[in-house]
């Protein structure tokens, strides 16, 4: 087979390869002298893509895996199995989605760069906040789980991803393109400017044992890693798709140990049951005189769980009883750009607050 990937990314230069089977290549003895004669014809640049929703959209977060690795498992067959699981069970879901999901899978680089320009031609709008991606590949290996940010570190997806793996046994994150090196440089080059993270298992730059080898097989994978990933993908759309904003509907200081309510959550007593301290409970005892002022329309459920390192749904539970008793309402999330503002610092101050209580139990 001549062919050489360089000639999608250089073809002013037509370099060439030939690539053979290695029990013929064992066969041959060298320096060898090859003669190639070869022809060109017009193609076409094919990118398949699977949606939740039909026609273009905006706030529409894309996943993007690789089809240019024929015969490799982890690199990057995964990926696709990975991104066609997760758009059929939101499809099988079988309800109305805040957000449009589009699996895409084509050719490295290039692919993408002729989807998303053919995206543009169609009259998508990038110009505007309401747009994230995900890459995924090599997530079927003895690997923790790798995160790696997006260009500039602050996507919702970079918040959500990071605050998710904080919850495992193992994983590790790293900067734009210090893990692996794929089509992210395309989501956010200019006039896009896509925000997009990877998740993979790899372990260094050295990828793993079985990298461009025959080795690289179903035989050789671990799906239950795979599955990992999958789920973590999932439950990142889950909530999402579940995250609203929650607005305090009173003023002042309230009782909430009254009859009225019922929510005040005891303080522990350290001198007497310290490890109480540790118990989910009372994280809400910490938070429940500090969180009416932060439920004021600015921030959302899950900004103010990864501010104060509370799982999104014992959060999102708790604020629930609020809501019965008429303490909050829940207002829906428009869109993606609600993400967008620059809420770091008042964010940084509720966790600074919350986690100033932690010196109590010391």
């Amino acid at each position: 087979m001549p062919w050489h990937c360089s000639a999608g990314y250089r073809p002013w230069s037509k370099p060439l390869g030939i690539c053979i089977a290695h029990e013929t290549l064992e066969k041959l003895s060298f320096p060898l002298e090859v003669e190639v004669v070869t022809d060109s014809k017009p193609g076409q640049m094919l990118v398949a893509e699977m949606s939740t929703g039909p026609g273009i959209r905006s706030n529409t977060v894309f996943l993007n895996a690789h089809t240019c690795h024929p015969g490799q498992f982890n690199d990057a067959l995964i990926g696709i199995a990975t991104i066609s699981h997760v758009i059929d069970t939101l499809r099988s879901k079988n309800r109305q989605l805040k957000y449009n999901y589009r699996g895409i899978f084509g050719p490295e680089h290039i692919g993408t760069v002729f989807y998303l320009n053919k995206l543009r031609e169609q009259g998508f709008n990038f110009v505007t906040t309401s747009h994230v991606s995900i890459y995924t590949e090599m997530t079927a290996l003895d690997n923790p789980i790798s995160l790696q940010e997006s260009l500039l570190g602050d996507s919702i997806l970079d918040r959500l991803f990071k605050f998710l793996i904080l919850f495992k046994t193992k994983s590790r994150i790293g900067p734009f393109r210090s893990i692996v090196g794929n089509d992210e440089t395309v989501w956010e080059s200019v006039g896009y400017e896509v925000p997009c993270v990877s998740i993979s298992r790899v372990s260094d730059r050295k990828y793993y044992p079985s990298y461009h080898t025959n080795r690289d097989s179903l035989d050789s994978a671990n799906l239950n890693a795979a599955t990992e990933v999958y789920l973590l993908i999932i439950e990142s759309i889950e909530i999402l798709e579940k995250d609203c904003i929650p607005i305090f509907t009173e003023l002042g200081l309230l009782c909430l140990s009254s009859p009225e309510y019922s929510l005040y959550v005891p303080w522990p007593e350290p001198t007497i049951d310290k490890d109480y301290a540790e118990l989910t409970e009372s994280k809400f005892a910490k938070i429940q005189d500090v969180l009416p002022r932060f439920m004021n329309g600015q921030f959302s459920c899950l900004e103010l769980s990864i501010a104060m390192h509370i799982p999104f749904v014992e959060l999102y539970l708790y604020l629930e009883k609020w809501c019965g008793k008429g303490l909050i309402k829940f207002v829906e999330i428009e869109g993606l750009d609600f993400y967008s503002e620059d809420k770091s610092n008042l964010l940084k101050k509720l966790t600074r607050i919350i986690r100033s209580n932690e010196i109590f139990y010391s």
